[in-house]
Order: C-alpha cells, then structure tokens, then sequence
C-alpha cells in the first residue's frame, strides 16, 4: 500500500483537472479499482469503504482539497496579475477556476474568503453513518485475518472471504 501511494498517487498537475471530465472520472475510478485489486475486495465494494480502509479520504476528496488549497493561495498572492485573473475567473462559472468555485460554494459552502483549516475541515467532513464505520472496523478486522495478522477462532480463511464479500458490498 506505501509504494502504491508513493507512486501511483502523485497526481502532479492535477489542479488543472475540471472535475466534470471524463478523465478526472477515469482517474478517481481506477483508483478504486487499484485499492480493489490491493485489498482483494470483490469488484463491487462501495467506494465509500476504500478511503477508510487504506486510512486515508477518498481520492476525490484528496484532489478536491488540493486544488481548493491552491485556489485559496493563489487569490491572497501579492502578483496583481494572478490576483487579476482569479478574481475574473471567479465570477463566471464558464471559466476551469470560475466552474471550481462555483462547485465548492454549492457543495461545500465555501469561497476564497473563507478560513484555510476550516475549509480543509469542511472537505475532509466523514460522511459515513455509524453502521458504515462499524463495517469498516469489521473489515479492516477482517482483512488483517486474511493477511494473517490477527486471528479469529473457529473462522477458516473462506470463510473470512465470504464475510469480507459480505461486508464489502452491503
């Protein structure tokens, strides 16, 4: 899991994405297919497990609060013409940076005026109920059994996949 996040999960570059294009959709969906194959999770695990499970927030949320991060450096840049173009890029939702604003205001109630930290707060928020985090628990439980970290009596390793299977996809 460490050589994948040091070398597939870089993402230089990716505050130029447009959030509503297919490749950024590719990217977030290969990288759910990526901590499949990792985990040995079947095909159809709920996206909302895979951040919790490697302990970190999904990858959408990660690129979101990167590029809300240098949104919100680049408009307090003392360069006029930086400062210029984000505040004429913010008015108008046509605009990569007008269209990312926008998104965070709608979604996430967010504007370059507000607070660093707790805009990052905000974009980290866990939505997960709490039936949701008693699945992740036992999943994770679950998968350091198969690796053969933890033990549980009287579960042979199939049945520890059909549970895992179970789990994972309700």
């Amino acid at each position: 899991m460490n050589l994948f996040k040091s070398y597939c999960c870089s993402f230089y570059g990716s505050i130029l994405w447009k959030f509503n294009s297919v490749g950024f959709d590719k990217i977030c969906k290969s990288w759910n297919t990526a901590i499949r194959t990792l985990l040995h999770l079947p095909y159809n695990t709920h996206t909302c497990y895979l951040g919790p499970l490697i302990d970190q927030l999904h990858i959408r949320r990660q690129l979101y609060i990167r590029d809300f991060r240098f949104l919100w450096h680049a408009s307090r840049l003392s360069n006029c013409i930086v400062k210029t173009c984000i505040n004429n890029a913010s008015y108008t939702a046509n605009t990569c940076i007008g269209y990312k604003l926008s998104f965070y205001r709608n979604l996430y109630h967010l504007d370059m005026r507000s607070n660093l930290k707790l805009s990052i707060a905000r974009l980290s928020v866990d939505t997960l109920d709490q039936n949701q985090h008693v699945i992740i628990s036992n999943l994770m439980t679950l998968l350091n059994v198969r690796s053969g970290h933890n033990v549980i009596d009287n579960l042979n390793h199939d049945q520890v996949d059909i549970l895992i299977n179970y789990l994972s996809t309700t």
